[in-house]
């Protein structure tokens, strides 16, 4: 799953569905949403963290995460690096619009994830 999030493009955000799709299996939106939260690669710099050096493997790709929405486009209530807050604060940085009282994407600018 981590090598779907990562085809989704800087300015886009892809739904728990379509990944858990993308994967195999549609019905598995939730689990995409627990392997999210575990992702032990997030893009550190964008949440204002320094990363863990000492866990970073050699060749690793980080995982945006943070680009990965509920199908309503709604952030994730667990984002992992400090809630959906953050979450739409990453996503603004990347140059989405997130609606301040709602933390929703309104334009959805939805990426169209492919199978692997």
């Amino acid at each position: 799953m981590y090598d779907i999030v990562r085809r989704i493009p800087k300015g886009k955000v892809a739904t728990y569905g379509q990944i858990a799709e993308a994967a195999g299996n549609k019905k598995l939106a939730r689990f995409v949403g627990n392997v999210m939260h575990r992702n032990p690669f997030p893009f550190w710099h964008l949440a204002g963290l320094k990363s863990p050096e000492e866990q970073i493997p050699e060749n690793f790709q980080q995982v945006p995460c943070h680009r990965v929405v509920n199908s309503r486009g709604e952030m994730g209530k667990n984002f992992g690096l400090g809630g959906p807050v953050q979450q739409a604060e990453m996503l603004r940085k990347e140059g989405i619009y997130v609606s301040p009282e709602k933390l929703k994407i309104e334009n959805l600018a939805f990426y169209a994830v492919r199978k692997l």
